[in-house]
Parts: structure tokens; C-alpha cells; sequence
């Protein structure tokens, strides 16, 4: 994995080993999000997880949950993250319509959409969401529903 990423890694374990102790007990949340965070790799996860767990603990029960984009990830991918853990994923479809997803700039398609829960559901993920815009340009109710 590149070098961008380690250091990124290493100013995490840094911000959170130096983030004061504030409630006790264990995390039993922890959410990846904001930026596709799926497209970076496992270990860049490992070692944020592993910070976490030695500055604060995370319970044997923690909810992990990553957003992704459709075509972000593969199985190998999707495998290695839930053996680090994770265990909800909240998938980026944000409209079911070929035009939508091109008109708001999405570099993924239907078919990208169809793949990416085949893969979740092959590496076992059972927790998980298709997030969705509405209100989007050019949008109808019938494209909606």
C-alpha cells in the first residue's frame, strides 16, 4: 500500500493516542465514512483499528460500518475487511436510474451497483444498506419508486 496512505495512517495514530480518555469503557461504534473511505486499502484499516483498540478498547460486539461506493471494492477486498472486523456497510447506489448516476457525476452503473451486492452477499455481509438520494435533478416518481 502507498506511502500517502502510511503516513495518513501514522497522523491518526498519532491524533488518537494523543485524544484524551473522556467515557469508560469500551468503543462499540465505529464508523468509516465521508470521502469513499473503501478506497483505501485493508491495511490502512488494521492500523486505524488496531490504534483504537489500544487507546480505548472496542467491545467483541462493536458495530464497524464502512460507506461504499459500487466498484470500489472486490471480494478479496470485502473478505479482508470483515476478517479486521467490520461487519455493516452502507452502499453509495444513490439512485437506480442510469441517467441520474451520470447526471450527478457517479463513476459507477447499474450493473456496478447489481456486482456490489453480489460481492457483499458472497463474502457473507448480511448488515447492510443501499443509501439513496432523492430530490435529485431531473428525477421523477416513478424513477423513484
Amino acid at each position: 500500500w502507498d506511502s500517502e496512505h502510511q503516513r495518513y495512517l501514522r497522523a491518526l495514530e498519532d491524533e488518537i493516542s494523543a485524544t484524551p480518555k473522556r467515557f469508560g469503557g469500551e468503543l462499540r461504534t465505529i464508523f468509516f465514512g465521508g470521502g469513499t473511505p473503501s478506497l483505501a486499502p485493508p491495511e490502512f484499516f488494521d492500523g486505524v483499528l488496531k490504534a483504537l483498540d489500544a487507546r480505548y478498547g472496542i467491545a467483541e460486539d462493536a458495530e464497524i460500518s464502512m460507506e461504499m461506493d459500487p466498484g470500489t471494492f472486490d471480494l478479496a477486498k470485502i473478505r479482508k475487511l470483515v476478517d479486521l472486523g467490520l461487519n455493516r456497510i452502507s452502499l453509495g447506489v444513490q439512485a437506480f436510474d442510469e441517467e441520474l448516476l451520470s447526471g450527478i457525476g457517479r463513476a459507477h452503473n447499474l450493473k456496478d451497483v447489481y456486482d456490489a451486492v453480489g460481492i457483499l452477499r458472497e463474502a457473507g455481509v448480511e448488515n447492510f444498506s443501499l443509501d439513496l438520494i432523492s430530490g435529485l435533478p431531473n428525477q421523477t416518481l416513478d424513477s423513484w419508486e
